[in-house]
């Protein structure tokens, strides 16, 4: 009622406050920042470990219990979700809305760090990190060419050339690549000739690391100058890999063509990226933040 009495009893007062709003409105109306994507921290946390060659089995009983055991006592837990998948289990952990994010991050990290002993030996270290949706890319680009362009060729222009001249245009902040495939040096094995020879897949991992390999070989010291010495032992071609030596048997040395070849080809297809139906590259465009 005493909004009504006064706007009756004092009407020009009345009006030039009304006036006051609506022009303060105008003035602020530019400055009001607008986003389609705010910045959210989702109270939730994730925990990424991996184990090449494990079963979801596994990766359920001797990770993902043990993970969840420990972060289960954590102050302000909501919720604790685990999926185990050949070789890797992620585990999502959310906490009450009233839980700083942040403090709930250390606190999982110091709960992981002291499991880390009752984890397999070969585990990757646990990835934990906020779930954040900004992650994501805002938009997605798919790069295709003529049918005489191969997926190699696109993949090599895509990381090379068009990732880096997107990452500097202003508000980019980085490139996600889905349906890349890299050139690669592949190695194909004979199972027969392997037997005959006694060697195993991994004689032949040891023998490439021990010698397809850059050392550094010191420095020369001279009176006014100083030279840095590198001993380039990779391979410069992929033909060079067949003459590796990776085993003796009776005497003899066994190379890499005896029991297989090498093959400029291209990294396993991990992800597809389609346009239109056709195979393609995509780079997603994530936003660059500011703190």
């Amino acid at each position: 009622m005493w909004l009504a009495d006064t706007s009756i009893k004092r009407p020009v007062f009345a009006t030039m406050v009304i006036l006051g709003l609506v022009v303060l409105g105008i003035v602020s109306y530019p400055l009001i920042g607008v986003d389609l994507f705010p910045k959210v921290d989702f109270p939730m946390i994730n925990i990424s470990t991996t184990l090449k060659g494990a079963s979801p089995e596994i990766m359920d009983i001797d990770v993902a219990d043990k993970i969840e055991e420990a972060v289960n006592t954590i102050n302000g837990v909501k919720t604790i979700a685990s999926t185990s998948t050949e070789g890797i289990s992620a585990t999502l952990v959310e906490f009450t809305l009233e839980r700083d994010i942040d403090i709930a991050l250390q606190d999982v990290r110091e709960k992981i760090a002291s499991v880390r002993s009752k984890l397999p030996n070969d585990i990757d270290e646990p990835v934990i990190e906020k779930v954040d949706p900004d992650a994501a890319p805002v938009m997605w680009l798919g790069l295709t060419g003529e049918k005489s362009v191969s997926v190699r060729d696109l993949s090599t222009y895509a990381d090379e050339v068009l990732k880096e001249q997107l990452q500097k245009i202003n508000g980019v902040g980085a490139i996600r690549l889905a349906g890349l495939r890299l050139r690669q040096a592949r190695i194909w094995l004979d199972a027969e000739r392997l037997k005959a020879y006694q060697i195993t897949p991994q004689d032949i991992i040891t023998a490439l690391r021990k010698e397809n390999v850059e050392l550094p070989g010191g420095r020369i010291e001279g009176s006014t100058k100083e030279y840095s010495i590198k001993i380039e032992g990779e391979f410069p071609r992929i033909a060079d890999f067949n003459d590796l030596i990776v085993s003796y048997h009776r005497g003899m040395p066994v190379r890499l063509s005896d029991i297989g070849r090498a093959e400029d080809g291209m990294a396993e297809k991990r992800s597809i990226s389609r346009f239109n139906g056709i195979s393609s590259v995509g780079l997603g465009v994530r936003r660059f933040l500011l703190e």
